[in-house]
């Protein structure tokens, strides 16, 4: 698996997208400084994982989310099992755990709130969506298809998903199997309720083939449609340009509704800064030998780096979002509303080890840190699975890791 995100190719646009010309299009345009910037502070609200007399135990936590009565569900990745906890903090019960059963679970990376009641968590083995309501009762399944004909030889699997008002979209690849080789094909794609899909935004082969060398090069992998975000209404936003802020808005028929953009220099990076994104990457393989692997990383940033919908606004990110300040490390927003008008820049404060902790950001002003995940993560990885980072130095390990905890913050009114 890969930390950051490489299999990328470069899009010039041209003077029609589908059917529809651009000079058509509304274009949104925003200045480069946001009208009001602001930092917010934070107070912890309560932490769970360092108890020897908790009622669980905590192995990779992949991600969260909370469902509308304030209750927080945590999916454990490494034992393929989601807790359930309270808005306090307090551990409930367990909602799914590993197994082959209906409402159970088993390579699980990503789930989500289907609708108020249900859970969706995207199995990768069978590939398939498992539903369950909030209790944990299994529900009907769902198995997503495609409109691709590749044949027999491919499965299709879902690397991400979103759901809202109904309306779902997901990316994902095609792996097609052919005289003994493996390749696939990214695609973006508008999902109806029973997971089928009903418009591909983009697809195109990406990927690397294990069995050759393997050359990175963050600008000419660029693929435009792999940064995106679901608002309302079935809008999907895309950021389709590598150094350039522009985001195109589509309906969930693919019809292009309005174009975002803003003045955006193009920001160099400072060769600590090349340094980590080539560090940012990691390949693992099983059963096989690490292919010989190079770098060619770009002098330039990314404009956007990623798109998150918090609280029905369009949260965007730039790769030099973060920074260290007194001993904080410090994340930094630009908040647009879903027309696409920059309202604010707002900027976080957090005690957090970027290098080991990660964070999930919630609606209502709520932050959540899950301690030390990147240890947990390398240790979870099995003996015979051999992992790479960056140039090839795979990071060795303590003999006593430090324990995982999930912190929940909140903005202090």
């Amino acid at each position: 698996m890969m930390r950051y995100t490489f299999w990328m190719m470069s899009l010039v646009v041209a003077g029609l997208v589908g059917n529809i010309c651009l000079a058509e299009v509304p274009v949104i345009d925003n200045p480069l400084e946001a009208p009001i910037q602001r930092t917010v502070d934070l107070e912890e609200v309560w932490r769970i994982g360092d108890n020897d007399e908790e009622d669980f135990l905590f192995g990779v936590i992949g991600k969260i989310i909370q469902d509308g009565t304030g209750c927080f569900y945590m999916l454990d990745t490494q034992q393929s099992e989601i807790f359930k906890f309270s808005p306090e903090g307090q551990y409930l019960k367990s909602v799914s755990r590993k197994g082959e059963g209906p409402g159970e679970i088993h390579m699980c990376y990503n789930f989500l709130l289907w609708d108020d009641n249900t859970i969706a968590c995207k199995n990768g083995s069978p590939n398939k969506i498992v539903m369950f309501d909030l209790e944990g009762i299994p529900q009907d399944s769902l198995l997503p298809t495609t409109l691709s004909d590749f044949g027999d030889n491919h499965r299709p699997s879902l690397y991400r998903f979103a759901r809202r008002d109904r309306f779902m979209v997901g990316s994902g690849a095609h792996h097609l199997y052919k005289d003994g080789e493996q390749s696939q094909f990214f695609f973006l794609s508008a999902f109806d309720d029973q997971a089928n899909e009903v418009y591909c935004f983009d697809q195109r082969k990406s990927g690397y083939n294990f069995r050759k060398p393997i050359k990175v090069d963050d600008e000419a992998d660029f693929l435009p449609y792999s940064n995106w975000t679901l608002g309302n209404d079935g809008e999907v936003y895309v950021a389709t340009h590598r150094t350039e802020f522009f985001i195109e808005v589509f309906g969930f028929q693919g019809n292009l509704k309005r174009i975002i953009q803003r003045e955006w220099p193009l920001q160099k990076r400072s060769k600590e800064e090349i340094e980590k994104v080539k560090n940012g990457y990691s390949f693992s393989v099983s059963g096989m030998e690490m292919p010989k692997i190079s770098y060619n990383i770009s002098d330039y940033s990314r404009a956007i780096n990623r798109m998150s919908w918090i609280d029905n606004q369009l949260w965007v990110q730039t790769e030099k979002n973060a920074h260290v300040e007194d001993g904080y490390q410090t994340y930094s927003f630009d908040i647009f509303d879903g027309e696409g008008h920059l309202l604010e820049k707002r900027t976080f404060k957090l005690p957090v080890d970027p290098k080991e902790d990660r964070i999930h950001w919630l609606d209502g002003g709520l932050v959540v840190v899950v301690t030390n995940v990147v240890s947990a993560r390398r240790a979870s990885v099995s003996s015979n699975t051999e992992v790479q980072y960056g140039e090839g130095k795979e990071e060795a390990l303590d003999d006593e890791l430090a324990v995982l905890e999930v912190v929940l913050y909140r903005v202090r009114q």
